[in-house]
């Protein structure tokens, strides 16, 4: 973090602990130069950063205390821990004290108590809740762990059971869940509501209803295969009937077709003279059968 604001310090803060790039109090400080300069850590970081193409030529930079032009390695610095301890003891004030707190005591001390003071206690705290946090963590509070929180039915809604009989506190879930006649029975297909001690008489019997309902649909199911096998197997059958039938009816006209040339036998349909057959012969339709 960058350095600590002036202001807030009881008394004066002696020259050696001003950062020399951000001009307050060193935060973090690190010494930088042979006359153990000083600055905030976050400070010299920045430095770094800003001159990163120098110091990688040179792997150097000039200390930027005013009045001292001496250079140093950024990446050899250490860490001044007997100035830290001596700025941590100074006495300073709350950097809330714009918002009316009147704390004082030790710079090591204060984030400590300013998290103490950005602490936040629970809208029910007058019904009995004693949580306390931060501003982040009241929303997750309320909504999930606030045992003093006024919920809802999350079957029936505020109303479940008549008028607002569905509003209760969170510790009160229990009670409600025992006289709640929302709760839906779980056998599919089925919307029977009630309490849970009546589904719990209710959901047997009715598991025994939807086994039998879904014996029957098999059936039905497996009655409606049959059906339409049977179906095509009749139209099967019935095309089979219909080509014996013209199978006959061949047969029956090359019968008559023999038969003809047998009691005929100079007539020749395919003879050079192709002479005509006799009057009244019809090979598709033979008058001799």
């Amino acid at each position: 973090m960058v350095g600590h604001d002036l202001h807030t310090f009881l008394s004066p803060v002696q020259p050696t602990f001003i950062c020399g790039v951000c001009k307050k109090c060193l935060s973090d400080a690190v010494s930088c130069c042979s006359p153990a300069h000083s600055v905030c850590r976050t400070c010299l970081q920045t430095l770094i950063a800003n001159a990163k193409g120098f110091i990688a030529v040179k792997r150097q930079l000039t200390c930027p205390h005013e009045d001292c032009k001496n250079q140093f390695n950024p990446y050899s610095v250490s860490t001044n821990t007997h100035l830290n301890l001596l700025i941590g003891a100074l006495r300073v004030s709350c950097s809330e004290k714009r918002r009316g707190c009147s704390w004082t005591g030790e710079l090591s001390k204060r984030p400590a108590h300013v998290h103490n003071f950005n602490s936040v206690a629970c809208r029910n705290q007058q019904k009995g809740c004693s949580w306390m946090g931060g501003d982040s963590e009241l929303f997750n509070h309320i909504a999930t762990d606030c045992l003093k929180e006024l919920v809802f039915c999350k079957r029936g809604g505020r109303d479940c059971g008549g008028p607002k009989a569905g509003e209760f506190r969170r510790e009160d879930k229990l009670i409600h869940q025992v006289k709640c006649t929302k709760y839906k029975c779980r056998v599919a297909g089925c919307g029977t509501e009630g309490t849970l001690d009546n589904l719990r008489v209710h959901e047997p019997r009715c598991g025994e209803q939807a086994q039998l309902i879904e014996m029957f649909k098999r059936e039905n199911e497996l009655l409606k295969a049959q059906a339409a096998q049977a179906k095509k197997n009749r139209n099967s059958d019935q095309f089979a009937i219909l080509t014996l039938r013209r199978d006959v009816d061949q047969l029956r006209t090359e019968v008559a077709y023999w038969k003809y040339r047998a009691q005929h036998p100079g007539w020749a349909p395919f003879s050079p003279a192709g002479a005509p057959p006799p009057a009244g012969f019809s090979p598709s339709a033979p008058p001799f059968l």
